[in-house]
């Protein structure tokens, strides 16, 4: 008679948990090499799971459709490269003049990012805008990084002890998804949009 192999309760959910994970990372990773090169309105989920070495059903058991894809390829990015910078330049300073700064930045993060030009385009997908500000993935990202920060300027009474910080948050990820879709549209000075950003959405807010 064999040894019965022993399987530490939980280990089998936990390795079919990180099996999950594994395939949609590869999926996700294999749509942002399709969505670098190619337009977002051509890419078919079946391009993608091409792409990914599996077949459609696999893609769809991860997103249910492009814009959810889109999603997390934008969470993803916000996560990995801009939340880290955003918390270095918290631990620079607490003032509403640092806050501008990091939302700003947050602004040049995203208009600068790779894949932008090529998805966040209402001609190429109509609702884009609509769907980033719906997207609970997208706007977990948010809370994650910019209600701890808030709750820090609030402690240090730098912004008004009364305010409802997810409502901010969500304020400040409108205000994100307009000037990205219509970077000129306010004003083409960085100087100005700086000071509309500082005026308008933060001194609202300061204490």
């Amino acid at each position: 008679m064999g040894r019965e192999q022993f399987i530490e309760p939980g280990m089998e959910a936990l390795k079919t948990n990180e099996q999950t994970q594994s395939m949609r990372e590869r999926v996700l990773f294999a749509a942002m090499d399709l969505f670098k090169v190619l337009p977002v309105n051509k890419i078919t989920m079946e391009d993608v799971a091409r792409a990914a070495g599996v077949v459609r059903s696999t893609v769809y058991k991860q997103f249910k459709n492009k814009e959810e894809l889109l999603a997390a390829l934008f969470s993803h990015e916000m996560r990995t490269n801009h939340h880290p910078k955003i918390r270095q330049m918290h631990g620079q300073g607490v003032s509403i003049d640092n806050l501008t700064d990091m939302f700003i930045a947050e602004l040049e993060l995203a208009l600068s990012y790779v894949l932008l030009a090529n998805t966040f385009d209402p001609s190429k997908i109509p609702g884009i805008g609509e769907m980033v500000l719906a997207s609970p993935e997208i706007a977990e990202a948010n809370r994650s990084l910019w209600v701890p920060i808030l709750e820090d300027y609030r402690a240090r009474n730098v912004i008004k002890p009364d305010i409802d910080l997810e409502q901010t948050v969500r304020w400040m990820a409108y205000q994100h998804v307009w000037l990205i879709s219509h970077p000129h549209a306010l004003t083409e000075s960085e100087e100005e949009r700086r000071t509309y950003v500082r005026t308008y959405i933060f001194g609202a807010i300061e204490q």
